[in-house]
């Protein structure tokens, strides 16, 4: 089995060394943004499907299934698919603090920030002192967005779920 921190030798400095690593410890697929999201996905799933119905039943010009099939497979993703995909990146992540950077691991996705030019942050701790450390990085903004203001990322930057939440803060603040 290969060793889950394999990919933090190659991307240490000379003189950085490692601090902490450390994986989810649980899986939370619910956050406070699914209460509207659930009740929302429900509504633009179950429409989507009560139009592919009709269009079909109706015999529809192959266009309209079609158009509608877009949205049947939309409302799938965001009703069931999204946390399907949350739990396959969790269960792929691992973290590292070392004594320059932090570095996070989504699946091959690595993403690192500079403790010296750290973002500001919010941290969600449990009562069994495990928790969530969440970024606030501001990304370049696509599509409709790029004439808007910029945004806090859709995708955060995180470290979830992992044992001793305060430990892993005061490491990520120590000034070296």
């Amino acid at each position: 089995m290969e060793d889950s921190y394999s990919w933090v030798s190659p991307s240490l400095g000379s003189d950085e060394r490692i601090l902490w690593r450390g994986k989810p410890v649980r899986i939370r697929l619910f956050e406070a943004k699914d209460l509207y999201m659930i009740p929302f996905s429900l509504l633009w799933a179950g429409f989507a499907v009560y139009w592919e119905f009709s269009v079909i039943r109706n015999g529809a010009p192959f266009f309209f299934p079609l158009f509608g099939a877009f949205f049947v497979i939309v409302g799938l993703y965001i009703t069931v698919g999204r946390f399907i995909f949350k739990s396959y990146i969790l269960k792929r992540s691992s973290y590292a603090v070392t004594n320059e950077r932090i570095l996070i691991n989504r699946n091959g996705k690595i993403d690192v920030l500079s403790k010296s030019a750290l973002p500001s942050y919010t941290i969600t701790r449990r009562e069994d002192g495990s928790g969530t450390i969440q970024f606030h990085t501001s990304r370049a903004a696509y599509g409709f967005r790029a004439f808007s203001r910029p945004h806090y990322d859709y995708d955060p930057i995180r470290i979830s779920e992992v044992e001793n939440v305060d430990q892993v803060l005061r490491l990520i603040q120590q000034k070296d």
